[in-house]
């Protein structure tokens, strides 16, 4: 029965007629060994996104401009300069970098966005002062995807 079996399967992978291959005959009739051809496929996997963290972005300022008024304080219009040092990230990956301004009367919120490598940001802020000796910095708060 064994026997039976093995030389069924045998006579059906010979003639074509079972398995994804076929034996193929060439011009002058000598049989060649089965190809395979696999099948077309037009899945890709899908390319990993990166989430930037916090620690991934400076932001500096550069003052534009200050106007004092002596023991009023001052009023300060700068201008943010934001660096990102992480993975590359694709150019449809858009994220809102959240920042507070500190060493103003009051805290200033503010964000830019980055998508891709560019980095979007407005050109101007104002923020008013207790003194003219005031040393602003700036904190970078949070990282939203868009």
């Amino acid at each position: 029965m064994r026997t039976a079996i093995t030389l069924s399967l045998s006579v059906l992978l010979l003639t074509g007629c079972g398995g994804g291959a076929a034996a193929s005959q060439s011009g002058d009739g000598i049989n060649m060994p089965p190809t395979f051809t696999p099948p077309s496929s037009t899945w890709s996997p899908p390319i990993p996104t990166y989430t930037p963290s916090v620690g991934e972005f400076t932001v500096s300022l550069s003052t534009l401009k200050k106007q004092c008024f002596g023991s009023a304080g001052c009023n300060v219009t700068y201008r943010i300069r934001p660096a990102y040092s992480g993975a590359v990230l694709g150019s449809s990956q858009s994220f809102t970098v959240a920042y507070t301004v500190l060493g103003g009367e009051e805290e200033q919120q503010g964000s830019f966005t980055i998508t891709g490598e560019e980095l979007t940001f407005s050109g101007e802020e104002m923020i008013q002062t207790r003194t003219s000796k005031a040393r602003l910095i700036i904190r970078v708060d949070e990282v939203l995807p868009n």
